[in-house]
């Protein structure tokens, strides 16, 4: 178990999270060729990663990402969400963030899994530790390096198994993702 340090100025949350794991990663010498970043509310079944890793390397990319499951509960939750996830997908088409001709960069921060020397080559997580939408902004990173003869393309497709737990509320809180996201 890790303890992690106070959180420093310029960072979120979250992907000041997936630095300190990176960090630890780093610190007790854990070979790591590819990394899962994913949200703490998420359910994967018991053989996503390997999945995820089979993929990579079967179709030979340097990020993998998943839109989980959102939940769909609530009265909120079942008007709403549909609703995210559609105008998502109108924001970031799938098929053009596969693409790797065209320059749409998508992922799903609730399920991503990269390439670790990739991360290292695109100034690690720090350099999107103020982004406010820090999923699009790596996969922005990691397939607007395509110039490179080594670069592999990148994946954005829905998961069928993994899901979110998190419970939303109250429509504010789905409309300030849906703004969020639509916006930035």
């Amino acid at each position: 178990m890790l303890t992690a340090k106070p959180l420093p100025p310029g960072w979120s949350g979250k992907v000041w999270a997936q630095s300190q794991g990176i960090g630890a990663i780093d610190t007790f010498g854990l070979p790591a060729e590819y990394l899962l970043l994913t949200d703490a509310d998420i359910h994967h079944p018991a053989d996503a990663t390997t999945q995820l890793v089979a993929r990579t390397i079967v179709e030979d990319r340097d990020l993998v990402s998943l839109m989980v499951r959102l939940r769909a509960d609530s009265l909120w939750e079942k008007t709403l969400i549909p609703a995210f996830v559609f105008f998502f997908a109108k924001l970031y088409p799938f098929a053009w963030v596969n693409d790797s001709k065209k320059m749409t960069a998508g992922a799903a921060d609730g399920c991503m899994l990269v390439r670790r020397s990739v991360l290292v080559e695109v100034c690690g997580i720090e350099s999107i530790r103020q982004e406010l939408i820090d999923d699009c902004s790596l996969a922005q990173r990691i397939k607007h390096r395509a110039g490179r003869s080594d670069a592999r393309p990148i994946r954005l497709d829905l998961a069928e198994s993994s899901e979110s737990l998190r419970p939303y509320d109250s429509w504010r809180e789905i409309w300030n993702m849906i703004a969020r996201t639509a916006f930035t």
